[in-house]
């Protein structure tokens, strides 16, 4: 791919009414500050105009007031007091529109360059699923060793193992990076792990194998699914079940949008099913067909990206439902995440490949040759490194 790329800048307005900046003070006729576009595309040394408009309390627009612009980073993206954003390097910053003392942040995410080299760190047992923490410690499956992996991300040593269920495959921490949750596939349960003492502390059955699991970003729920065609949702901590959702057999895909919808794909009925976690029920079946594997949405949350055994990576508009584009593969993909560096990392098991494509276009942007049967992806939270592990007996850090 080429070398040169540079990056890409998505800005998200925050008006009074959103969640993030505020607005506060300021003459009583001007409630808030609009900022559009709400988001920009750029690579470095573009530059694309951004444009503030007071509004009254009724969102009518509020003339004859002056606007200032300000980046708080200016390494990661540059702003002129009249609102040209320039990106510079990957990163993540705000921008604020001011007029006196009426103020709105505006958060900036800059694409780096997607992450192609690759460091091999070897572990047995054929490690399937990773994560993250919060604290730079990895956890990677070994589903034939029943154990997690831990990896210093620091030192990229590997510095313990944590005895688990049968059959382990996926792994969740909470935002604390102290506590994580396993899945353990055979055995069917959902496992606690306490990751200070490197001890699983609690499991509970889930009446079918274990596939996926997610921490909510509150750390106040996990969200697990199950072979028997369920989503659980569980009380952290004591794995209480709150609810139970039909999703479809074979859930083994799962992304949230906030901590208020979930989608979960379903292998064996070629659907994904967008569940309200505020009601604990299924809104919409979005018919994808295919078989659908790792999925994960957008950073503005309007599109689905989705790891399709038949097709390649397929995106979703979660508009209307309906699949607008496929970027074909040479072989099955099976894993994939969206970096905090704005890339999609996609596995293709077969062939011992993992594919970078760029979700914007989307096309292929590269892809890096690991050998083996890769698997799921994983990130730290900064963007600075994706965890490939691979059944073959590894796990590929790429920087």
């Amino acid at each position: 791919m080429r070398t040169d790329r540079l990056a890409i800048l998505s800005v998200f307005a925050i008006t009074a009414g959103g969640c993030g900046g505020g607005v506060s003070g300021g003459p009583p006729s001007v409630a808030a500050i609009v900022v559009s576009p709400d988001s920009l595309l750029l690579d470095v040394g573009v530059t694309r105009q951004l444009v503030a408009t007071a509004v009254d309390a009724h969102g009518s627009q509020v003339t004859g007031v002056v606007m200032a612009f300000a980046s708080a980073d200016t390494a990661i993206a540059t702003s002129t007091n009249a609102g040209a954003v320039t990106g510079r390097r990957g990163g993540r910053t705000t921008v604020r529109a001011s007029s006196g003392s009426i103020t709105t942040d505006v958060p900036v995410a800059v694409r780096a360059r997607p992450h192609l080299i690759k460091t091999q760190i070897a572990i047995p047992a054929r490690p399937f699923g990773a994560a993250v923490s919060s604290l730079g410690v990895a956890y990677v499956t070994q589903q034939d060793a029943d154990a997690l992996t831990r990896i210093s991300l620091a030192t990229l040593a590997v510095t313990g193992t944590v005895p688990v269920g049968t059959d382990p495959g996926d792994v969740a921490f909470t935002s604390s990076g102290t506590t994580a949750y396993v899945t353990n596939f055979i055995a069917g349960t959902l496992g606690k792990v306490d990751v200070a003492t490197g001890i699983q502390t609690a499991t509970v059955p889930l009446g079918g194998d274990a596939y996926r699991v997610l921490v909510s970003r509150d750390d106040a729920r996990v969200l697990v699914t199950s072979g028997n065609g369920t989503l659980q949702i569980r009380q952290a901590g004591n794995l209480a079940l709150l609810s139970t959702i039909v999703v479809g057999a074979t859930p083994n895909g799962i992304a949230s949008l906030g901590d208020t919808i979930l989608y979960v794909s379903s292998a064996s009925t070629g659907t994904i099913r967008e569940v309200d976690l505020r009601t604990g029920a299924v809104r919409r079946t979005l018919p994808v067909g295919g078989v659908p594997q790792d999925i994960a949405l957008s950073q503005d949350g309007r599109q689905l990206f989705m790891a399709d055994e038949t097709r390649g990576v397929v995106v979703v508009s979660l508009a209307s439902g309906t699949v607008t584009a496929t970027v074909p593969t040479t072989s099955r993909a099976f894993g994939l995440g969206l970096g905090p560096d704005g890339w999609l990392y996609v596995t293709l098991p077969d062939v011992g490949s993992v594919i970078i494509v760029d979700p914007l276009q989307p096309v292929i942007a590269g892809t890096v040759a690991v050998g083996g049967q890769p698997r799921r992806v994983a990130f730290d939270s900064h963007g600075t490194a994706v965890l490939i592990p691979n059944e073959r007996g590894w796990v590929d850090v790429l920087r």
